[in-house]
């Protein structure tokens, strides 16, 4: 079995619809309607895009806003008075003002690093509150996935790609191109392999990251804050042919007594317990 054939699962945790980043703050907002047409970079209005709550990303835990108003996670479109009529290309009724241009789903555009860069200015803004709000000393400030995401335990699973081993960490599922974020200040550090095809490694204060199958690398080879973009999600290596995902392990510097470790997985606990508080499942 590959990585990541399986899928997520159908009782996986499932995500981050409703947390959209708000890129208002760095990308011209064109309003076409009226009549006029005016940029601005402004957040925080009753215009925002959909997805944004007052222009913060301080609202969940993985960085984006919360219960954003636009009822992205449940289809519906949002209401504004005299709003113009949207284009629902992407399904989405963002109201105004409406961010022009688009990106086509399942590609990353060329530049990953500019978009790393430009997408790292909200995600770590989001993983700055979220270490005022977590637990002092939680490993993890912020999701490593920034979008829609769907994930189950499967730490410990019988992978045979290469010859049998186990499973070192925990696959979380999401479109490819969407973000990879370091969930914790670190070195940052390439490393691209047969079985992981493009990897990361970050390395920090109580131990280090693993991820994996990324199609793109975003900020590396540099100490990054948590939040950093260091690449997006994929399927490469052994994951060829499967749903695009990120292959997630944690390597702790010290083993609590209420981590999990099976033998063959090269130091890694299940990150499972602590992905269920910075990737909480969306709320109904």
């Amino acid at each position: 079995m590959a990585d990541g054939a399986s899928g997520p699962g159908p009782h996986a945790v499932r995500g981050g619809g409703g947390n959209e980043l708000d890129l208002s703050k760095v990308f011209p907002v064109h309003r076409t309607w009226g009549g006029s047409r005016t940029d601005s970079r402004g957040g925080g209005s009753k215009g925002s895009p959909a997805g944004s709550s007052n222009g913060s990303s301080s609202g969940g835990s993985n960085g984006g806003s919360s219960k954003g108003g636009s009822g992205a996670a449940t289809g519906k479109p949002r209401k504004v008075s005299g709003s113009p009529k949207v284009r629902g290309e992407d399904g989405a009724h963002p109201g105004p003002p409406d961010i022009q241009g688009h990106v086509t789903p399942g590609q990353v555009p060329p530049g990953s690093l500019d978009l790393a860069e430009l997408v790292s200015r909200e995600t770590v803004q989001g993983a700055k509150y979220n270490s005022t709000v977590l637990p002092k000393g939680f490993p993890f400030l912020i999701c490593p996935v920034q979008g829609t995401y769907s994930y189950s335990d499967s730490y410990g699973a019988p992978r045979y790609t290469g010859g049998y081993h186990p499973h070192a960490g925990v696959d979380i599922f999401a479109d490819q191109g969407t973000p990879i974020a370091a969930p914790f200040d670190g070195y940052v550090s390439r490393d691209p392999n047969t079985l992981g095809g493009n990897a990361v490694e970050v390395k920090g204060a109580q131990g280090y990251v693993y991820m994996a199958h990324l199609v793109a690398y975003g900020i590396t080879d540099r100490y990054v804050k948590a939040g950093t973009v260091v690449g997006f999600v994929g399927n490469t290596g052994d994951a060829q042919g499967t749903s695009f995902h990120d292959h997630f392990e944690w390597h702790p510097d010290a083993v609590a007594p209420y981590d999990r470790q099976i033998s063959g997985t090269n130091g890694a606990v299940d990150p499972f317990p602590y992905l269920q508080v910075v990737c909480p499942p969306t709320e109904r």
